[in-house]
């Protein structure tokens, strides 16, 4: 039997068991709750490869801290659970480098994926697996590095860890958060929880108002800032980097192309239908799936239209769909595109990156599902975004593009809208900067 799991997953699973033990006492609870987790992880550590690197990677971690700390060296953490999340914080995590070039900086993560991505980067001095949050733990971690200066990521909120660092009086700050008037955070029994871990933070640096408003209400946290979404800068910047793929550009050629990204099997399903209906037109469709192996679209449509990009080399001029099975480089190929359709907006999970189309001045379709997305209602009133609720409606907003010359005056208003977005890391610097002066 194959086991497999999203350990992203399995821990808001496991936060759910809050809910039926957190009338206990609350450190007890959330020592149990641990425990029980990484039981779990352990448990199936030997049939899943990302729970064994999550396990094995946190193996003899105080020895191995310990051979990568000199005595004197002054640290810097960087903390964020995802490669997601690294996504949105890297920015002020490199500018903070900048700003204090003679200290020394640690990134932790939870994820093994983003681990195996960045630990040969070579972006930070050392880049490390976040331990248990036991309270022993806790102690030994920071009592071992030491750090004068603190940053996690949007709502990696560890309470021992957290009560640690306020203990000994360190310098921390929260980066990015989010909140809606949905998020587990403010229902029972959570909001006693969180409550503890946001007041731990020096500032907590807001994406909205909403968010500030909230941390009020709820947790009478008044220590924030609104800085907006600092995931602008670092997809304008790569934006920049102007790496090209010839051999889309060969597929594409001087056809109207439509990128479909991290397309989910509900959004393909519009798709398989809007497919047929547009035959008649110049179209090239180039599909990036958000999990290739889950994709349909591959198995409904005749093979003879459908090249996969890892065998690229095999193009013939009757394939007109595309299908990316190669991770990581979505955020390049909408360069290509004359509108993108972006996925999520069918499913509980929400809209998936808008700003990675948008910083090429795409305008994007997406389904109803996109309301907790601040930049999805902003492109929404600048024309730079369309909803569309069935196939007949995405038919509809393709036809037009593609019958219709270009708009090149809402191409050049939706690139100037990430542009004007790409200060927000600044404002965070010089807050934290602030902070320490006083």
């Amino acid at each position: 039997m194959t086991f497999r799991w999203n350990l992203k997953l399995l821990k808001l699973k496991c936060d759910s068991y809050l809910k039926h033990i957190l009338s206990l006492k609350m450190n007890s609870c959330y020592s149990i709750i641990l425990y029980f987790y990484y039981l779990i992880i352990l448990l199936l550590s030997p049939f899943n490869k990302k729970a064994k690197r999550w396990i094995t990677g946190r193996k003899k971690w105080e020895s191995e801290l310990e051979k990568k700390i000199k005595k004197g060296e002054n640290w810097i953490w960087f903390h964020c659970s995802s490669l997601g999340e690294f996504e949105d914080s890297c920015e002020v995590f490199f500018k903070i480098q900048t700003e204090y070039p003679t200290n020394r900086t640690i990134l932790t993560v939870f994820s093994p994926s983003a681990f195996e991505v960045l630990k040969q980067s070579g972006l930070f001095d050392i880049i490390f697996y976040l331990p248990l949050d036991t309270k022993a733990n806790a102690k030994a971690f920071i009592e071992i590095v030491k750090p004068q200066l603190v940053l996690f990521s949007r709502s990696e909120l560890w309470l021992n860890i957290l009560v640690e660092l306020q203990a000994r009086k360190i310098p921390l700050f929260l980066i990015s958060l989010k909140l809606n008037n949905k998020s587990n955070f403010l229902k029972w029994p959570f909001r006693k929880f969180y409550r503890n871990c946001f007041k731990t933070f020096d500032v907590i640096y807001c994406q909205n108002l909403e968010t500030q408003k909230l941390l009020i209400a709820y947790f009478n946290v008044s220590t924030t800032l609104i800085t907006g979404n600092t995931r602008f800068e670092r997809i304008y910047n790569q934006s920049q980097s102007k790496i090209t793929f010839p051999d889309i550009e060969n597929f594409v050629l001087d056809s109207f192309v439509i990128v479909y990204g991290s397309s989910l099997p509900k959004d393909e399903k519009f798709f398989l239908k809007t497919y047929d209906s547009l035959k008649k037109l110049n179209l090239k469709w180039i599909i990036v799936p958000h999990e290739i192996e889950k994709s349909i679209i591959a198995k409904k449509l005749n093979s003879r239209n459908v090249i996969h990009f890892s065998k690229i080399k095999e193009l013939h001029q009757f394939h007109d769909i595309l299908i990316i099975d190669s991770v990581g480089i979505l955020k390049h190929i909408y360069q290509y595109a004359h509108i993108a359709i972006i996925g999520g907006g069918f499913d509980k999970i929400g809209i998936h990156n808008i700003i990675e189309p948008a910083v090429y001045g795409n305008q994007i379709a997406f389904g109803p599902n996109h309301k907790n997305y601040d930049e999805a209602i902003q492109l929404l009133n600048l024309g730079g975004a369309i909803i569309y609720k069935n196939n007949e409606e995405l038919k509809r907003i393709i036809q037009s593009k593609a019958l219709n010359p270009e708009n090149i005056a809402l191409r050049e208003t939706i690139k100037l809208f990430v542009k004007s977005n790409t200060m927000n890391s600044f404002k965070i610097v010089e807050s934290i900067r602030a902070k320490l002066i006083k």
